[in-house]
């Protein structure tokens, strides 16, 4: 996935009508664009996705909007990707600190 193609699901997601009717996940998504617009490192923002989603599914007894889920879905790789890189460095840093 490229940054533009994580902002596009984004958008797409934003503009699902059970996502425009949920005020608080449409804030945090469009919050989200933002930090890729700012230049913020899409994999950062792939894990901080995955972060939050995983927050709502707990916070909302398992449940959330189909397009969110999708949504999830779509990011996993990447921040599942990013999350061991850079978990991996710390790990070796701390090894070798």
């Amino acid at each position: 996935m490229t940054e533009k193609e994580l902002f596009n699901e984004i958008i797409k997601t934003c503009a699902n009508p059970e996502i425009e009717r949920d005020i608080e996940i449409r804030s945090r998504l469009l919050r989200l664009s933002r930090q890729l617009e700012n230049g913020t490192n899409y994999k950062l923002v792939c894990v901080r996705l995955s972060n939050y989603i995983s927050f709502y599914l707990a916070s909302h007894w398992l449940r959330a909007p189909q397009a969110l889920l999708d949504l999830a879905r779509t990011i996993s790789d990447d921040a599942d990707n990013y999350r061991g890189a850079t978990s991996d460095s710390v790990w070796v840093d701390g090894i070798l600190g």
